[in-house]
This record gives C-alpha cells, structure tokens and sequence, in this order.
C-alpha cells in the first residue's frame, strides 16, 4: 500500500485504537486516529478528500453511532471503503448489501483486518 492512502480511524478505546494504528501504520498506511464521532466529523469536513477508507467502531460516545458516521462519511465520499469493528452483539443486516463495507467482530487479527481492508480499498476510485 502506499503513503497517499489514508484511513481515518475511530474508536474510542485508547488501547484499542493505538493497536489499530500501529497495525495500520506498519501495513504501510497513513493513519488519522480520533477517539470521538465529533473529531471524525471535523476530519471528514476537513480532509474528506485524502481519505481513502473508514474504519469505525460501531460504539461511539456522543450522539452519532458508528453505523450513522459512516453514512455522513459516504455523503462526503460516495464509495469509501468502510469497516464496521464491534465488540458487541450487533447484528450484521446493517452491514450486509453495502457496498464497499465489512462488519469485524472483536477480536481480530491484523491479517483480518487488513484481509478485510486492501481488497476494497484497491477497488475503491483514486483520491
């Protein structure tokens, strides 16, 4: 993967999404990691153009939900990629027929995930 495609990653778990990002990092990806739906907002009104995916935790605080993030994320950017990571027993119907989007269950592994990831972002149109 190159350095041009950026993944905005958010989850609100410190532990949980250093991990991430030094996965994603080290996978060859830039990454903006932010532990708040209001901070992912203020980077997709921002830079919505030099993102490339979305990887969001389906629990967020505040009053927007990972499933309602990426839907404000794909108003901005029609075809990102986006990957759903729950903890949870959320049920995958929300996920399912999306195009473009995967629903990851934690715990996963860094090859999941990025079995996950690659394939729909080398699919995705340039940024």
């Amino acid at each position: 993967m190159s350095r041009s495609q950026l993944i905005l990653l958010v989850e609100d778990e410190a532990f949980v999404a250093l991990m991430l990002h030094d996965m994603l990092e080290a996978a060859g990806f830039a990454v903006i990691t932010v532990h708040t739906s209001a901070l992912a907002k203020s980077v997709l009104a921002t830079r919505h153009q030099e993102i490339s995916a979305v990887i969001t935790d389906i629990r967020l605080g505040g009053s927007v939900d990972g499933w309602d993030l990426a839907q404000q994320a794909r108003s901005l950017i029609p075809d990102v990629p986006v990957v759903y990571l729950s903890g949870g027993s959320e049920q995958d119907h929300r996920a399912l027929g999306v195009a473009n989007s995967v629903l990851m269950k934690k715990p996963f592994t860094s090859s999941q995930l990025l079995s996950a990831i690659v394939p729909m972002m080398a699919t995705a149109p340039a940024r």
